[in-house]
C-alpha cells in the first residue's frame, strides 16, 4: 500500500479537473497518433489511475475515480455499425477520425481496466456509472470478438482472450465467456507445439501476457479459464527464465518486440518483485518501493533462473514460429559465455522495435550493448531484412531490402507513392558503453572494445543499386560503428522495388579483450554471387549463410535464405 499511496501521491499532480483525466506527456513513436503536442490528457494513463484510486479506497478517490471513468467513457465508438465501435482514441485531444489509424488494441487494454474496477470496486461505484462501465465493457469485448486476432498477435491474443472470458463471466455472456476461453487455449496450444510465442522473446509483451494472466487469475471463476490461464503464466515465465542473464541483469535477445535496449527500471523493478532477486540493479527492496501493484510470484522452477548463483552456458536453441517450409521457420539462438550473452534469430526485418542481433556483457561503468541495426537518415528503417547464422559467439548477419514494409513502423507508414526520400542509408554493427573504442579500423574489419571484450567486425561484400558500397567506421557519443553505407549523397527518392542488385554480408566475433585479437582480424569472409542468391562462408568459424541478392516482398526475401541449421 506504501508504494500506491507514493504513486498516487505523483499521479495526483498530474491531474486535471476541469476535464477529469490525467495530464501526461505525449509520447510520439511515430505511428497512430499525430497529435503534435507536450502534454495531453491520455484514456489509458487515465483509466489505470482511476483503479489505483478505487484500491486506495477513499472517499475522495472514488469519487474523483468515478469522475475519471465517466470522462473516459464518453470517449468510446458506440455505433455499431462503425468499424470502430467498442475502441477508445489514445488522446482527449486527437479524435478516433483524426488518428491514422486508430488503434484497435484500446479495446483490449481499456477493457481490461475497467473489467477490473467493475469486479474489484464496482459495488463503490455509483448505479448508474456501474451499468455503463457495464455497457462499454460489452462494446469492448464485441470489438475483440469481431477483430479476432490470431495467436500470432501474441500479447493481444491473451490481452483480448481474458477481456472477453472475464467479460463473459460478469455480464453474463455465455459466447464472450466461451470465445474467451478458447482464445487462450488455442494460443496456448500453438505456443507448446511450437516451443515459443510468435512474438518472441519480448520483454515489453511478455511482461503485458504475465500482467493480464495475473488479472485472469485473481480474478476469473471459471475453473476452465483460470486454468489455461495458470498453464500460460507457467509457459511464458519458463521462457523468460532461460533467456535471464544474471551477470548484466539483462533480458537476453533475440526480442520480437523491444522499446528499448536496456531493461527500463519498472520492468526490472516489476521481475524483481515477482522473483526474489535484483534484476537489473533494482532490488527487491527497491522495487517494494517502486511497484504500485504487486504481481504474482515468479513459478518456483523459472524463479531458480534470477538466483545470482545461476549461470548459464552455452546455448538455448528455441524456434518461435513454425511455416510451411524450413526457411520460413524462426528460430532463436542465445550463447550465454559467463560474462557476455549473444542473442540473434535467424531472419527478421529491422524495424525499430526488433533486436534480430544483440549482445550484453559488463563494461567499466554500466552494461556494453552490441546490436546490429539498418539506419535512414540516422533512423531506425523497418524496410530491410536480416538473415543471420549464429555459431557459439560469432554470427554473419545478411541484408537485404524490402518492398512491402513500413519506414519507421514495420507496415503502417509505407508510402504511398512507394518512394522513400533518403540522403543516407546504411547496415551498422554498433556498440554503446560508457567506455566503447574503436580499437581498430582497416579496410574491411574494425575491432569495437569495451569493457574485457572485443566485437571483431568484418565486411564481407555488398551492393546498392548495382553499385559497390563501401565500408566506415566512427563513433559517436557513448558509442563506436562499422558500418556498410549504402547511399550517402543528396538527398534522393527510391523506389525499392526498382532497385537493382542491392545486399551487403557483415559479421563478427565477440572475444575477450585483446585475446587472439590479431588472429581475429586476419580471418576471411567469402562471398559470391549465383544468379539470384548472394553465399557467404567464413569457415574459421564454420558459418555458412546464403540470400536473395535483390529486394523483394518479406515471404520471398526470408525463403530466399537457407534453411535454419541448430548450431553451437
Amino acid at each position: 500500500m506504501d508504494a500506491l499511496v507514493k504513486e498516487l501521491e505523483r499521479l495526483n499532480d498530474k491531474y486535471d479537473e476541469s476535464v477529469h483525466m490525467l495530464k501526461t506527456p505525449v509520447n510520439d513513436v511515430g505511428y497512430h497518433s499525430h497529435l503534435r503536442a507536450e502534454f495531453s490528457h491520455g484514456t489509458r494513463p487515465s483509466l489505470n489511475y482511476a483503479l489505483m484510486l478505487l484500491c486506495e479506497g477513499s472517499d475522495s478517490s472514488v469519487k474523483r475515480a468515478a469522475d475519471v471513468i465517466d470522462a473516459v467513457l464518453s470517449l468510446q465508438c458506440t455505433d455499431p455499425y462503425d468499424s470502430r465501435f467498442g475502441i477508445w482514441p489514445w488522446h482527449l485531444e486527437e479524435s478516433l477520425d483524426q488518428m491514422n489509424p486508430p488503434d484497435w488494441n484500446w479495446a483490449d487494454f481499456c477493457g481490461a481496466s475497467l473489467l477490473d474496477a467493475l469486479i474489484s470496486f464496482g459495488n463503490l461505484l455509483p448505479d448508474g456509472l456501474r451499468a455503463r462501465v457495464r455497457t462499454a465493457v460489452r462494446r469492448a469485448a464485441y470489438s475483440i470478438f469481431r477483430r479476432n486476432v490470431g495467436p500470432d498477435y501474441s500479447n493481444i491474443a491473451v490481452l483480448g482472450g481474458v477481456v472477453c472470458g472475464l467479460a463473459g463471466e460478469t455480464l453474463d455472456d455465455g459466447l464472450l465467456l466461451e470465445y474467451g476461453k478458447r482464445r487462450l487455449s488455442v494460443f496456448l496450444e500453438r505456443a507448446v507445439r511450437v516451443g515459443g510465442v510468435e512474438e518472441y522473446n519480448s520483454p515489453t509483451y511478455n511482461m503485458v501476457i504475465i500482467s493480464e494472466i495475473s488479472r485472469l487469475i485473481r480474478l476469473g471463476k471459471d475453473e476452465t479459464l483460470v486454468k489455461t490461464g495458470r498453464d500460460i503464466f507457467d509457459f511464458v515465465w519458463q521462457g523468460i527464465a532461460e533467456h535471464y542473464h544474471p551477470a548484466t541483469g539483462q533480458w537476453a535477445g533475440p526480442h520480437c518486440r523491444a522499446y528499448s535496449d536496456l531493461l527500463t527500471p519498472g520492468m526490472a523493478a516489476l521481475l524483481a518483485c515477482a522473483t526474489g532477486y535484483t534484476v537489473g540493479g533494482i532490488t527487491p527492496e527497491k522495487a517494494s518501493e517502486m511497484v504500485a501493484s504487486k504481481p504474482l510470484a515468479c513459478p518456483e522452477r523459472a524463479r531458480k533462473s534470477f538466483s545470482p548463483d545461476a549461470a548459464p552456458e552455452g546455448a538455448v536453441v528455441r524456434r518461435f514460429a513454425e511455416a510451411g517450409c524450413a526457411e520460413s521457420e524462426v528460430w532463436g539462438t542465445t550463447w550465454f559465455d559467463g560474462d557476455m550473452v549473444l542473442g540473434t534469430v535467424n531472419h527478421e526485418n529491422t524495424w525499430v522495435q526488433r533486436h534480430p542481433v544483440i549482445a550484453y556483457w559488463k563494461a567499466d561503468g554500466g552494461i556494453a550493448v552490441m546490436r546490429v541495426r539498418l539506419l535512414r537518415d540516422g533512423k531506425d528503417f523497418a524496410s530491410g531484412l536480416l538473415h543471420t547464422v549464429q555459431n557459439a559467439n560469432a554470427f554473419v548477419s545478411g541484408l537485404m531490402l524490402l518492398t512491402d514494409r513500413g519506414d519507421f513502423h514495420n507496415h503502417l507508414d509505407h508510402p504511398a507513392d512507394g518512394l522513400f526520400h533518403m540522403s543516407d542509408l546504411r547496415l551498422r554493427i554498433e556498440l554503446c558503453s560508457p567506455d566503447a573504442e574503436l580499437a581498430v579500423s582497416s579496410e574491411n574489419s574494425a575491432v569495437l572494445s569495451s569493457g574485457k571484450r572485443d566485437v571483431v567486425v568484418h565486411f564481407a561484400g555488398g551492393a546498392f543499386n548495382g553499385a559497390n558500397v563501401r565500408w566506415q567506421c566512427g563513433r559517436k557519443e557513448n558509442a563506436v560503428f562499422a558500418d556498410v553505407v549504402f547511399y550517402d549523397g543528396d538527398n534522393a527518392a527510391f523506389d525499392l522495388s526498382a532497385l537493382g542488385e542491392t545486399w551487403a554480408f557483415a559479421g563478427a566475433v565477440l572475444v575477450r579483450g585483446g585475446k587472439r585479437r590479431e588472429e581475429n582480424i586476419r580471418t576471411v569472409m567469402d562471398c559470391r554471387r549465383d544468379g539470384v542468391r548472394v553465399e557467404c562462408e567464413w569457415p574459421e568459424y564454420g558459418i555458412s549463410a546464403a540470400q536473395g541478392a535483390f529486394p523483394m516482398k518479406y515471404e520471398d526475401a526470408v525463403k530466399s535464405g537457407k534453411p535454419f541449421l541448430r548450431r553451437c
